[in-house]
């Protein structure tokens, strides 16, 4: 053990789920903070550390794990639905502060997806059997740049190398929507200064987003889901339809995106963030753009994080290199925040307040 037993807190105050929302979140109603004792009677330490949470990673997904919304499959989710009873689960960055594990010592830094929480005890091993590993976070990176860099940077550049094998030749036009948020904004990256696709189309819903998109992600055209034109907007800005579209919201914009596929065009659906408050299916896609897809031999293709688990060293390595290159740019929205009021942070992002990734930054303790 690398810290003193005597230093160590005795209990954990985590948060837990009560009621399943079946739209938006009450944390008052649906979530319950409890207290805990971090080391039980007969609890084994041997090979597992005490990390000291210090970040947490706010995703749509969040929501879908803990909620009844119509966007949840009755069965084959990527991660199985937190049961009522359990802890809140999300990305993480912590400390060290204790270890009872040869790979790990106090003060290092480490990510990964932890409970919402001050303090949880992690058994390593065990952890990495359910495809969950503890990875470190190396020197002089903030906890806020790695979670940015992490699933959703890496789930972006998976999707467009791995699963669209995306080109400058084979992709002329490419619209993202949900384009100033966390997996958004790094494709737009990767699309513009890494494969140089020729005509982006960013698609956001303020303004003040659609201005980043121009001025700081350097796409040609922004349109905002918000305008009153903006399906006329939207068929302006793909005159030569869609080579590759990636969804992150689903909803009109997805209809929008597959009445203009281009012929054998792609559609990487990666997200549906207008449908996760809702209770009811909200996402009927009308005969024409459906038929749309069988006319023009186009495909849809899913991507999900955890398909490429056994690829992380190969795929950070790669992303890290455009980041050195200044490629790409981690794009986070960071909010100090106390643990009781950390639920609050799927409020700011169903609310489209944040731009990049929404990352949760806790007290120091």
């Amino acid at each position: 053990m690398t810290t003193p037993a005597a230093t160590l807190p005795e209990t954990a105050r985590r948060w837990h789920l009560k009621e399943r929302p079946s739209g938006s979140l009450i944390p008052a109603q649906h979530l319950e903070l409890k207290t805990e004792a971090l080391f039980p009677e007969g609890v084994v330490k041997a090979g597992k550390i005490l990390v000291r949470i210090t970040h947490i990673q706010v995703d749509p997904t969040n929501l879908l794990w803990i909620s009844d919304s119509a966007a949840n499959p009755t069965e084959r989710m990527y991660l199985p639905p937190t049961q009522l009873g359990q802890p809140l689960m999300a990305g993480g960055v912590g400390e060290v502060v204790a270890s009872w594990h040869p790979d790990f010592k106090a003060g290092e830094i480490v990510y990964s997806y932890f409970s919402w929480a001050d303090y949880v005890l992690v058994d390593v091993d065990l952890n990495l059997q359910y495809r969950n590993p503890t990875l470190k976070v190396p020197a002089g990176v903030s906890g806020t740049n790695y979670i940015t860099l992490a699933l959703t940077g890496l789930t972006a550049y998976a999707g467009l190398f791995k699963v669209a094998n995306a080109t400058k030749e084979t992709v002329k036009t490419l619209v993202v929507s949900a384009a100033a948020g966390a997996t958004g904004s790094i494709v737009c990256q990767l699309a513009r200064n890494v494969l140089g696709i020729e005509r982006i189309v960013g698609i956001a819903g303020s303004e003040e987003k659609c201005e980043f998109l121009r001025n700081v992600l350097k796409v040609d055209v922004a349109l905002n889901y918000n305008s009153p034109d903006y399906l006329e907007k939207f068929a302006e800005a793909t005159p030569n339809y869609i080579d590759l579209y990636w969804d992150n919201v689903g909803g009109k914009t997805l209809q929008a995106a597959l009445s203009r596929i281009a012929f054998k065009g792609k559609v990487i659906a990666c997200g549906s963030i207008s449908t996760y408050e809702s209770p009811s299916e909200t996402m009927a896609i009308s005969a024409s753009a459906y038929m749309t897809l069988a006319y023009q031999q186009a495909s849809i293709l899913g991507v999900i994080f955890t398909a490429f688990f056994d690829q992380i060293p190969e795929l950070s390595a790669a992303l890290l290199g455009h980041v050195m290159e200044g490629k790409v740019i981690p794009i986070s929205h960071e909010v100090p925040v106390s643990l009781e009021d950390a639920p609050s942070g799927l409020d700011l992002i169903f609310k489209g307040k944040n731009v990049g990734k929404l990352v949760l930054r806790l007290p120091d303790i």
